[in-house]
């Protein structure tokens, strides 16, 4: 089986070999005339294959358009600001809230319907934080042992799942200080 390119050599051998038959001017315009012909048929193919790989070109870009966002991670964040975790339970700061935030695939906040999917929130060590879950939204936190250690909040919604720390600071002792000191005077002599 032979293919355009065998074709296209196999012509210009047959011009090579008529190039070396012909004599005169005459001859050898017919011969240019012929090459001429033979390349713009390969020409005339390069195009109808560009407008026919372009063609498939446009398919293929159509058929890659952006998909629309989708939910495709979780993360867990604290507090009035949605600030993500870890986050410091003090005495100064003992109480929280954790809320979840969707994401989509470009990473962009993602609102996820909570009725529809409810998150099943867990801690791992109620004896450090108590923990208020709330299925349809932020769980309350509360400080419970100032002792310097960490407990882990999970959270499940829609298939994703996130764990973030809550660290408990230890409290701070404050030693007695002098604050004031009062100088009383009294008379040598009595």
């Amino acid at each position: 089986m032979t293919t355009r390119k065998d074709d296209d050599l196999e012509e210009l051998r047959r011009l090579a070999e008529l190039d070396r038959d012909v004599e005169g001017v005459e001859g050898g315009l017919r011969v240019v005339v012929r090459i001429l012909l033979l390349q713009s048929k390969a020409l005339s193919r390069l195009i109808d294959l560009t407008i026919d790989n372009g063609r498939k070109l446009d398919l293929l870009l159509v058929d890659e358009q952006p998909s629309p966002p989708t939910l495709t991670s979780i993360q867990i964040r604290f507090g009035e600001n949605n600030m993500p975790g870890p986050v410091t339970l003090s005495q100064a700061t003992p109480n929280t809230t954790a809320s979840v935030q969707g994401f989509d695939q470009f990473n962009a906040p993602f609102a996820i319907d909570f009725t529809a999917n409810p998150i099943s929130w867990a801690i791992d060590d109620p004896t450090l934080d108590t923990f208020t879950p709330n299925p349809n939204g932020p769980a309350a936190i509360s400080r419970l042992s100032p002792g310097g250690k960490t407990a882990n909040v999970s959270a499940i919604c829609a298939g994703f799942s996130d764990t973030e720390q809550v660290i408990n600071l230890p409290d701070i002792v404050q030693s007695p200080v002098l604050s004031s000191i009062k100088v009383v005077f009294t008379d040598p002599t009595a």
